[in-house]
């Protein structure tokens, strides 16, 4: 084989470019080949591993994910049989799927962060824990400043965009509608369907919006947050708080398996559409990685297990990430250079569209976009209109303002909290946060609340190792 990274030179010099760029995008199809079978078959062992622990409970209480699995076993059998007769629509059909059913459940996470909110202010009634012995107000604010200003810029937005949403909230109802009236201007004149997105992600995070899906695991939470949104919290008893706690665990443990499990499959059927697309590049670099493809097809029945293939996959997987090491940093600088020769060079001229119209939608399927639809092209983005961004934005305060109307206090606020972790606040001056920190923390008189948010963010703090 040519040395794809001498063709890169010469291509870079302009030297025979009629020639090279042919062989370029013949060469980097062939590396991407690999690079998608090698990453295909360590997801696929990654999602073998999930797949028998979580069966039985993704049958009862996710039952269209389970089928969407039981799909795609079948496909998998099929593609492994003969890739040559696979139908590309079929891989880009159960992407799709996929890709609907990972958009519900993570809204379905969004509106679980509502009740763990709640609970985890709730939980220090009960656990007989207070506030640190000496604590004081002041003392945490300056500690929290501290930590913020020792840390380079991207790390200080990283720090106050986990830590200000923790802190208690003390807005009244109506200075938060006008806080969140103020927020969004941001995003006055900006690209409409970005501010479309982040309303919605706003409307999941505060529990507007719940996903209709009727799967039991959907219900149990929509029927949670109507039993939080009820609750009389001044009179609350622990056995009435510990049940909540039992069924808030259970819904949180099948979030976290169904999120690992559906990235996984995610993966593996992006490292199978992207082998259709390229097809004819397959060669014998690529032997290795399609052998264990085929071996691995055992680990997806539809029935029963097979404890071999489960038992390969467990054993392969280091090798696996070894490969895909080892090909990635070829691969990227393949993909790199793709990018520049398509601005440098009319490729329909050189007759390699087709070729290079393969090689980056099997790209956009293999870089960091876990969900991207290889067959949307890039347009140009539409501006939002300034009255239409008046009406949508009035729209959402309007929503707020009557939904959260009647509900406890513990629930509004941690409505407050999920717009504040998808837009926190933003300040002009170290004093404007420290009067912030501060003044969240001294109007705060609920000694269980304060510690419990004095938990979450040391805790926060802890995992960033500050």
């Amino acid at each position: 084989m040519s040395d794809i990274h001498a063709v890169i030179r010469r291509l870079k010099s302009k030297d025979g470019i009629r020639e090279q760029l042919p062989l370029f995008f013949d060469l980097a199809s062939r590396v991407s080949y690999r690079f998608a079978a090698e990453n295909c078959a360590m997801h696929a062992c990654t999602l073998a591993g999930l797949y028998p622990e979580m069966r039985d409970s993704l049958r009862l209480q996710l039952p269209e994910f389970h089928s969407l699995l039981l799909d795609f076993s079948a496909f998998f059998k099929e593609f492994i049989s003969g890739p040559e007769n696979m139908q590309l629509q079929e891989a880009l059909s159960l992407r799709k799927r996929n890709t609907l059913l990972m958009e519900q459940i993570q809204d379905l996470s969004d509106a679980y962060r509502l009740s763990e909110y709640i609970m985890n202010r709730v939980e220090h009634r009960f656990s007989g824990k207070g506030l640190p012995e000496g604590y004081s107000d002041q003392d945490f604010t300056d500690v929290l400043l501290r930590r913020i200003a020792g840390r380079q810029e991207e790390g200080q937005n990283l720090l106050l965009s986990l830590i200000l949403p923790e802190l208690p909230f003390r807005m009244t109802r109506t200075r938060f509608l006008d806080y969140v009236s103020a927020r969004l201007t941001v995003y006055r004149g900006g690209e409409k369907e970005p501010f479309l997105t982040l309303l919605h992600s706003l409307r999941t995070a505060m529990g507007l919006l719940m996903p209709d899906s009727e799967m039991p695991l959907f219900r149990d939470l929509r029927d949670t947050l109507e039993e939080l949104s009820s609750f009389s919290y001044r009179a609350l008893k622990e056995e009435d708080f510990r049940t909540v706690s039992e069924r808030l665990n259970r819904i949180s443990d099948l979030l976290i398996h169904a999120s690992e499990s559906g990235n996984a499959l995610q993966e593996v059927l992006n490292g199978l559409t992207a082998l259709l697309y390229l097809r004819d590049y397959c060669d014998d670099s690529s032997e290795d990685a399609c052998r264990v493809l085929a071996a691995l097809a055992g680990a997806f029945p539809e029935t029963g297990e097979n404890t071999e293939a489960l038992s390969y996959a467990e054993t392969l997987l280091p090798r696996l990430e070894g490969w895909v090491e080892e090909t990635q940093a070829e691969y990227a600088e393949c993909s790199a250079s793709a990018l520049y020769f398509q601005s440098a060079f009319d490729l329909d001229a050189f007759r390699v569209k087709e070729a290079s119209d393969a090689y980056f939608k099997a790209g956009k399927l293999l870089g960091n976009s876990l969900y991207a639809d290889p067959e949307i092209s890039a347009e140009e983005h539409e501006i939002l209109e300034n009255d239409e961004f008046e009406s949508l934005s009035a729209a959402l305060v309007s929503e707020i303002s009557s939904k959260m109307a009647d509900v406890p206090m513990p629930y509004y606020r941690a409505a407050a909290g999920g717009f504040l972790r998808v837009l926190p606040p933003f300040f002009t001056s170290q004093e404007a946060l420290e009067e912030y920190i501060y003044g969240a923390l001294s109007r705060c008189t609920d000694a269980a609340e304060k510690a419990g948010c004095i938990e979450i963010i040391g805790d926060i703090t802890k995992d960033l190792r500050l």
